[in-house]
């Protein structure tokens, strides 16, 4: 019972979670850097630089993106603002922020194990340096297949999620930020963390195995993951009014869309493209009607605006004109 309880202990995202994220993303991170794989040129010492870079790389997104909307520019999208707030909690902050951080760890073990350890041979062997040698519409069909694939693996997975038993567990750890911010993008328990971690190498991994890759795909998708994630979290509409109403941008999910899976957990599961919640009938009916209603509010903000600046215009006194005086003429 005590084995079962200290597991329990681990699992349960109440239980001093700052502590157990980081034990568990530096344990992870310890045994790969003690078993680091021979074929690395770099050993550890290239291990720890990546795991860096990716740490600094994600909280340089997250920390650029609040400053710019919630400091910078809140007058100026105080019309698209989703949050009810005007300023997160200090302590929300905070602990995102640590969660987010040992996450980044975490996904990096995971993706350093899978990715050099376990690196299957025939996908090395599908890897092509010049891009050139099958041209640049080939690049973009195989990354956007990257992304499809990792937006379906994330699509079933969080409704997994979201099934009772595990919600209450593990994915509530996420949904404890119903106002998201930027450091909200990767607040999740380490369980969480791992298998979200492991869907996405996965969908990498399928792409390499299958048919020839550019060693930038790689890179390129882990940095639209940040970006895309952090816009989705970011607690404003950066998206334009007619967005939705172009076909093909239509399918892309913007902020209001994750924003309302915050607010009302069940639905709106998709982390890209609107695709998979369309098809399963998950995506909530007034998505488009809450979108139009927001600009329209932001539309008659800047009417009442104008006004009130013409009124004011035409009340304010007129310059009084000084009436003529005769002035003597000399003799």
């Amino acid at each position: 019972m005590k084995i079962l309880s200290g597991l329990w202990e681990i699992i349960s995202p109440n239980r001093a979670r700052t502590s157990v994220w980081i034990a568990f993303a530096g344990l992870l991170v310890a045994v790969l850097l003690a078993d680091a794989h021979p074929w690395m040129d770099g050993g550890v010492a290239e291990t720890f630089a990546v795991t860096f870079d990716d740490i600094v790389e994600y909280f340089i997104f997250a920390i650029a993106f609040f400053i710019v909307f919630w400091v910078a520019l809140d007058k100026v999208f105080q019309h698209r603002k989703l949050s009810r707030h005007r300023w997160p909690k200090r302590e929300q902050v905070i602990s995102e922020a640590i969660f987010s951080m040992a996450t980044q760890f975490i996904f990096l073990a995971v993706a350093m194990w899978m990715m050099v350890v376990l690196f299957p041979e025939q996908a090395r062997a599908n890897r092509y340096e010049d891009v050139s040698e099958y041209g640049w519409a080939y690049y973009a069909l195989t990354l956007f297949i990257v992304f499809f694939l990792h937006d379906t693996a994330f699509y079933w997975f969080h409704r997994m999620m979201h099934w009772p038993p595990l919600y209450r567990w593990i994915h509530k750890t996420h949904h404890e930020s119903r106002d998201p911010t930027p450091f909200t993008t990767f607040h999740f328990h380490p369980i969480e963390s791992i298998l979200e971690a492991v869907g996405g190498k996965i969908a990498l991994l399928t792409v390499m195995l299958t048919m020839p890759w550019h060693p930038s795909i790689g890179p390129i998708w882990m940095m639209g993951m940040i970006i895309f994630n952090s816009i989705g979290h970011l607690g404003y509409e950066i998206y334009p009014s007619w967005w939705h109403k172009v076909p093909l941008l239509s399918n892309k999910t913007t902020a209001m869309h994750h924003y309302m899976h915050h607010q009302r957990v069940r639905g709106n599961y998709a982390l890209y493209f609107r695709f998979w919640d369309l098809v399963c009938k998950t995506e909530f009916k007034d998505y488009e009607a809450r979108y139009d209603a927001m600009f329209e509010r932001e539309r008659e903000a800047k009417r009442k605006r104008k006004e009130e600046r013409e009124a004011a215009k035409g009340s304010a006194p007129q310059p009084v004109e000084p009436e003529p005086t005769s002035v003597p003429l000399a003799e």
